[in-house]
């Protein structure tokens, strides 16, 4: 029997249980009562997952850093020129961020560094449009004005390509890293750009991809993600 799941229902039952910490220490059967929730929850959704993987045919195919991001640069650019014509960011919950105001006027730029020696690297071009168009659109509403530029490299790791998106403007609490890839009360940043990386390491019959997100020694977080190589 098919199970509809609300995301919404289900992010407030995270946030509710996370309240009932707040306040001194758990005894025993809130820690048990807590427990079985998680497990109801994380059961549902998988069910649900794995049955729309198995609705859905995964596209793989060979791609290069040149190709994935040739278009990149000018789709953020589009992206910020939408934004400044409203001067605010209407299409996402605030997740512990500034205020996203945008100033008139503010520089911006994507730069594309290629370090993979021209290795190719399997994935599904068409979830990886999803990927960077979540990843993008979260930079942009962390930003209030000044600087937007961010960098986005390619370098060989191993058995894979890892792909970092770097903003040097914007620190995060460890608590914000944390949690990006979390349902949280505020929303759910980049929970599907986890999803989508958690995809391929599901059907590319090439266990290791990951999704993380650091904080930057000079100041600034990165986001990195990896997929593997096609050779």
């Amino acid at each position: 029997m098919d199970c509809e799941i609300n995301m919404d229902t289900v992010i407030d039952v995270f946030a509710e249980l996370g309240d009932r910490f707040d306040y001194g220490e758990p005894d025993l059967t809130t820690l048990n009562e807590t427990a079985c929730y998680y497990k109801e929850i994380f059961t549902l959704l998988s069910a649900q997952g794995d049955a729309q993987s198995a609705a859905i045919s995964f596209r793989r195919s060979k791609l290069s850093f040149s190709e994935l991001s040739k278009n990149l640069p000018a789709r953020y650019t589009a992206k910020l020129r939408r934004l400044r014509s409203t001067n605010s960011l209407t299409n996402r919950p605030s997740f512990n961020s500034p205020s996203t105001v945008l100033s008139s006027n503010p520089p911006s730029s994507l730069l594309c560094e290629d370090h993979t020696e021209g290795e190719l690297f399997s994935a599904d071009s068409e979830l990886l449009e999803v990927l960077f168009d979540e990843l993008l659109d979260y930079e942009i509403t962390l930003h209030s004005s000044g600087d937007f530029n961010l960098t986005l490299n390619a370098t060989l790791d191993g058995r894979f390509i890892r792909f970092t998106l770097t903003n040097p403007a914007v620190t995060l609490t460890a608590e914000q890293l944390h949690n990006l890839f979390m349902p949280h009360r505020g929303g759910t940043p980049l929970l599907v750009v986890k999803q989508i990386i958690r995809e391929h390491d599901t059907f590319m019959s090439h266990p290791g991809c990951r999704a993380q997100a650091e904080a930057l020694p000079e100041g600034g977080h990165a986001i990195w993600f990896t997929l593997p190589r096609a050779n």
